[in-house]
């Protein structure tokens, strides 16, 4: 995975964020994966805080990862919308990966989650 444009450094509440992102199968896929966006402060969800706002879904539908070609780039915009109410402050926005036939996460290697933390926003109202 590969984030193709940085996040932007603040966000109204009630935007809709765009993330571009470029993505690469090493090897041949024997199924298909979808892909999470999440936002989120501190604490984050694993210690208890909320999950603001989420997207997901099949990254480049209607092609499923479990037909691209080992080392083809396919490119996805998933849009994150920020809720209205959505308090002032700074968030982190998570991105991760999922088998779509059962819900379970892929690790992702050197991380800490199962997710990967992109750079953090300013969120004003």
């Amino acid at each position: 995975m590969r984030l193709l444009e940085p996040l932007p450094p603040t966000a109204q509440a009630g935007e809709t964020v765009p993330i571009h992102l470029a993505l690469r199968a090493r090897q041949p896929l024997d199924r298909a994966y979808s892909l999470f966006v999440h936002l989120y402060g501190d604490p984050t969800p694993y210690e208890g805080g909320p999950l603001w706002a989420q997207t997901d879904g099949p990254p480049c539908e209607p092609y499923p990862s479990d037909l691209w070609r080992t080392d083809e780039w396919v490119l996805t915009t998933f849009s994150l919308a920020l809720p209205e109410d959505l308090p002032s402050g700074r968030y982190q926005v998570g991105l991760g990966i999922y088998d779509s036939a059962t819900g379970a996460r892929l690790p992702l290697p050197g991380q800490a989650h199962d997710f990967l933390p992109l750079q953090p926003m300013d969120v004003y109202r």
